[in-house]
């Protein structure tokens, strides 16, 4: 017997996965024959702290035909054009990930590869110099690559935002709920199933009493707790915590003091590694630990004495398991966002997963619920960008030379995943790196991670032979001078934000 067609979806939490998940939805099924109801209940607080981005959510902001400018105004945001580490490969050291270029090919070949050689004949650059998204960082400068010509070599910068996520929250509700979306704010105190195991209804407790709520296809956003995918449907998990020791953290708001930097900030700790998220009108603070070496009163209070300006908020604890659900869609029902899994915010890439899972549920929507194979699909798409990410992340810790603290002794010790152990024995053997296709993470963000934590390649290609040493030395030389006068030549990210955003002075110009 068939299975009916889905017309009905139920999206069950609010936050920023379900308001993202009904945004998108409403606006991909605008005008056809669906219809999408949000559950989100009053008593359940949002977590709230996914205030770093990565340039993914620029494409999916564009992509719903919101105005770029418009949504920076209304969720209080800055500019991100990569991350700091601070504290990573030795207590004192540094280095910039960047989004976007590094470098350019020459000759059409990788620009690492000529850099490598040139450091092995004694040139004093560091990667970093050629990124244009680092040189503007290291001055607090901004400007969108969209501003420039091609010929620009600041056109080859990315961006991203820091934004209030309660903000953001909001604005994708009233978008949402524009297009359609049907609100209902309620607890849900129970699911059936149907004879076939599917969820068939949800009984839920709201203004008007206890009520039935039916649906077709169910998306859960109920966070960690996982209230259809795991609790009515046994989905299970796969817990990375060998690979990711993190189970922690604490998060507090604090008031804006100096400058606003265009970058995140990760700071190592000693039992873990701290943000900081500036945003227009305050920062965002949080400690990322594991708990078999610092308990939670010596984490906030940690916290609490490294922020810059007062505290505006009460410290907010947040307990976790790194990994995901091994099914992340189990019969009729869709996990997006932390019901999915979790994988610490170290590269933020948490609004990114939420983004990842509601436009492959999209691509994949079936038209009844007879989609095992759809479901199959999703899941070995989506845990192999979890899998790609995690490795990306653990590469961060595996790779550190700190023993200076049990936590990071025990870091280095951390067995290295068959796929990430793969990739660096490509690497430092001739600088390659095996590219796959659902990797989120690109060839020169593997390069900023791993030259900043000490991994260099052995050797070089024999291909870049063909191109002169003095002449690769003098293509460095005009580009770190151009990229120089180029930086410059930009405004501070102040500036930018203050006649982009605020006072919406600034017209499509060029920019070097």
């Amino acid at each position: 017997m068939s299975k009916p067609a889905i017309r009905n979806i139920v999206i069950v939490g609010g936050g920023t996965a379900g308001w993202m998940s009904a945004a998108c939805l409403a606006h991909v099924l605008h005008g056809l024959d669906y219809r999408i109801t949000l559950v989100e209940s009053a008593d359940i607080p949002t977590i709230g702290v996914g205030e770093a981005t990565i340039p993914p959510i620029v494409d999916f902001i564009r992509f719903l035909g919101i105005n770029e400018q418009e949504f920076v105004r209304a969720t209080n945001a800055t500019f991100k054009l990569g991350i700091q580490f601070e504290g990573w490969k030795t207590t004192d050291s540094r280095y910039f990930h960047q989004f976007g270029a590094l470098g350019c090919a020459i000759d059409g070949l990788p620009f690492y590869q000529f850099w490598l050689r040139a450091k092995q004949q004694g040139d004093q650059t560091v990667l970093s110099q050629f990124s244009p998204a680092a040189r503007m960082a290291a001055q607090n400068k901004f400007v969108p690559a969209s501003f420039g010509t091609k010929e620009s070599l600041l056109a080859g910068s990315s961006h991203a935002w820091h934004f209030d996520a309660s903000l953001v929250a909001q604005y994708f509700s009233d978008f949402a709920q524009q297009k359609g979306v049907m609100r209902v704010e309620a607890n849900v105190l129970d699911t059936t199933l149907g004879d076939d195991g599917d969820i068939a209804t949800l009984t839920v407790d709201g203004a008007s009493g206890v009520a039935t709520l039916q649906g077709d296809l169910f998306i859960d956003c109920t966070g960690f707790q996982g209230l259809l995918i795991e609790q009515a449907l046994g989905a299970g998990y796969e817990d990375w915590t060998d690979y990711l020791p993190c189970d922690r953290a604490v998060a507090v708001q604090s008031e804006s003091t100096g400058e606003i930097s265009p970058y995140t900030r990760a700071i190592a700790e000693p039992a873990g590694w701290r943000w900081r998220i500036p945003l227009q009108s305050r920062v965002g603070n949080g400690y990322v630990y594991c708990s078999q070496y610092l308990d939670q009163d010596d984490a906030q209070a940690h916290l609490l004495s490294q922020i810059d300006g007062k505290s505006v908020t009460e410290p907010k604890h947040l307990r976790f398991v790194t990994g995901h659900r091994r099914e992340m869609w189990r019969r009729n029902c869709v996990a997006i966002g932390l019901s999915a899994g979790f994988l610490e915010p170290l590269e933020s890439t948490g609004i990114h997963l939420i983004m990842r899972g509601v436009r492959r549920l999209i691509e994949l929507l079936p038209a009844t619920r007879d989609c095992l194979c759809q479901a199959r699909e999703y899941n070995q798409s989506l845990i192999a960008e979890y899998t790609s990410i995690r490795d990306f992340l653990v590469l961060h810790y595996a790779t550190t030379q700190r023993d200076d603290t049990s936590f990071w002794r025990h870091c280095g010790e951390i067995s290295i995943p068959d796929s990430l152990a793969h990739k660096l024995e490509l690497f430092k053997a001739s600088g390659y790196l095996k590219p796959d296709s659902h990797d989120l993470f690109e060839y020169n963000n593997w390069l900023a991670v791993l030259e900043g934590m000490g991994v260099r390649a052995q050797n070089t290609s024999p291909r870049i032979n063909s191109v002169a040493p003095e002449e690769v030395a003098k293509i460095l030389q005009q580009l770190d001078a151009a990229l120089g006068k180029m930086t410059d030549a930009a405004p501070t990210h102040e500036a930018f934000i203050q006649r982009y955003v605020i006072d919406n002075k600034i017209e499509k110009q060029k920019a070097g």
